[in-house]
């Protein structure tokens, strides 16, 4: 029954498999998830060889009796191999990859191993859709288009109504900024309604591309309706309502995900959640419980040390800093000629981490390096990649420093056409689900200020103090259109404001923690600098 409730489902499937020699016995039951009691149950006598003509027969006979009136031979998919090899390497391969997304931070050792299992079970079965195009996702989810490319049309050839195969196709054109993405996407669908990968993909592609939350909640939460016990589905639903400014409906979320879960990602989830919601108090509480349940979460001690610099808690984050930590945090302290140093290092050892060109951009616009971070910023495809339909937030970001960079160097009339296209986005987005966005009211101040309005920029940016969320400190300091503002009484206004509520957070944080303590979550204190 709590089972029930806590997934929001009427009834509930179990089963168990016993072995006799080479004779397996499944058993599944279908159990009323309000009472308690069996409202059905049957038996599956196969031979060990034969389990996936038992796995069909088991899916046809369920779906019978939960969706009476649904052809079971239409709502049973196929099979996705007949080679029982190529069988158990997927799921193993499927198990590896659903950890990788789940977390946070990608598992590299993780991800590679999904990936070696799904290559050799490509070569068990090499007439296998599913087998070529999971493959394919996984590459891409690694970065590495190039490879992907071959399985993915691979697969594309071999079955090209796989609503799986259609799918992949449209991460592959999202991956390489092609059209296409959303055809490929609401094709997915329309052969499976109920693709959550497809669903979820859908979703994040129309806020990205069309700047309308409306529109795109409902594909993320019919995504978490089908996989309630995804940490992925809640992540990708959290963020969407976090950066949109949609507090009530975020906080909602995270207490579903408090209900349901009693483990370290989800508690780094409900991090994440909170630290988008401006309550980098509770956020840095669910983080350290992550961390006191698994000690070793690398992840955790990374969204620690961005959280405590976030409220202007150095000390604090200097205790979960790391080598990868390293170049983030410098970002938030303002060290930007350290945090250009290690940027340069980074890059050079590999140059295709766009994020890190990003941050390196930010921290050259800052230093008054502009020709640098124009450099920096058109080697990644700028502005051309945050113009196309599958734009990311990261690259509308970058957009924004990029603009505001061809501003200072004198380059207005390039710097004023991105300047308005980047207002017409954002108040867009405005319109359609964000009007609590901070990131929305900064994107639009900052293009204001390019344009010589000033006071309507100013009057753009007071409204961060009505938004949802925590505005970037640095981005407020340090972005060229807003450092001109220096010494003008309503901008320093602004920036008082937002140090009081860095000031308010440090000072609520150990009453946030008492109370955790006191509800038996009990996050370590004790891995705080020994001073505090």
């Amino acid at each position: 029954i709590a089972i029930s409730r806590g997934l929001g489902v009427a009834k509930l499937v179990e089963g168990s498999v016993r072995r006799e020699g080479d004779q397996l016995r499944v058993t599944v039951q279908i159990i009323d998830g309000a009472t308690g009691f069996q409202l059905w149950t049957n038996s599956f006598d196969k031979v060990a060889g034969d389990l996936l003509a038992t796995q069909q027969a088991i899916a046809r006979e369920v779906t019978e009796q939960l969706l009476p009136k649904v052809d079971s031979n239409r709502a049973a998919a196929p099979a996705a191999t007949v080679v029982e090899s190529a069988h158990d390497l997927m799921l193993v391969a499927r198990h590896y990859f659903q950890r990788v997304q789940d977390d946070p931070v990608v598992d590299l050792d993780l991800l590679m191993k999904s990936i070696d299992f799904y290559r050799r079970a490509t070569v068990a079965d090499p007439s296998s859709a599913l087998a070529h195009s999971r493959l394919g996702a996984a590459l891409l989810f690694l970065g590495d288009d190039a490879r992907a490319e071959e399985p993915i049309f691979r697969a594309l050839k071999l079955d090209p109504d796989l609503s799986e195969v259609q799918y992949t196709l449209g991460l592959y054109y999202f991956s390489l900024y092609l059209s296409g993405a959303s055809d490929a996407y609401e094709r997915a669908i329309g052969l499976n309604p109920n693709n959550v990968e497809a669903l979820s993909a859908y979703g994040l592609l129309i806020w990205a591309k069309d700047s309308d939350t409306f529109a795109a909640v409902p594909y993320l939460r019919r995504a978490l309706e089908l996989d309630p016990m995804s940490i992925s589905r809640y992540l990708h639903l959290g963020n969407l309502l976090g950066m949109a400014g949609m507090r009530d409906e975020a906080l909602e979320l995270a207490a579903q995900i408090e209900e349901r879960f009693d483990d370290p990602r989800a508690f780094l989830a409900l991090a994440r959640i909170y630290e988008l919601t401006g309550d980098l108090d509770v956020a840095i509480a669910w983080a350290l419980n992550a961390l006191k349940v698994d000690p070793d979460y690398q992840d955790a001690k990374w969204q620690l040390a961005e959280l405590y610099a976030r409220i202007g808690d150095f000390d604090g984050a200097h205790h979960f800093e790391d080598p990868e930590s390293s170049f983030n945090l410098l970002y938030w302290e303002r060290r930007y000629d350290e945090m250009i140093d290690l940027g340069e290092e980074l890059v050079f050892e590999q140059p295709n981490q766009t994020q890190v060109w990003y941050g390196l951009a930010r921290a050259y616009a800052a230093t008054d390096r502009t020709g640098q971070a124009i450099n920096a910023l058109q080697g990644r495809g700028l502005p051309d990649r945050a113009l196309v339909e599958v734009s990311r937030p990261s690259d509308l970001e970058a957009l924004i420093n990029y603009a505001d960079s061809l501003d200072v160097a004198g380059q207005d009339a390039k710097a004023h056409e991105l300047a308005l296209w980047i207002i017409d986005h954002y108040q867009v987005s405005q319109q359609n689900g964000m009007d609590k966005s901070w990131f929305a009211n900064v994107a639009i101040a900052c293009s204001l200020s390019i344009l010589g309005q000033e006071q309507d920029a100013l009057a753009e940016l007071e409204r961060i103090v009505d938004s949802n969320g925590m505005p970037w400190y640095p981005v407020i300091r340090d972005q060229p259109c807003f450092r001109r503002f220096a010494g003008n009484a309503r901008y320093d206004a602004i920036v008082r404001w937002l140090e009081q509520q860095k000031a308010a957070l440090r000072d609520r944080l150990p009453d946030t923690l008492a109370r955790f303590q006191a509800a038996g979550l009990q996050p370590d204190q004790s891995r705080l600098a020994p001073d505090r």
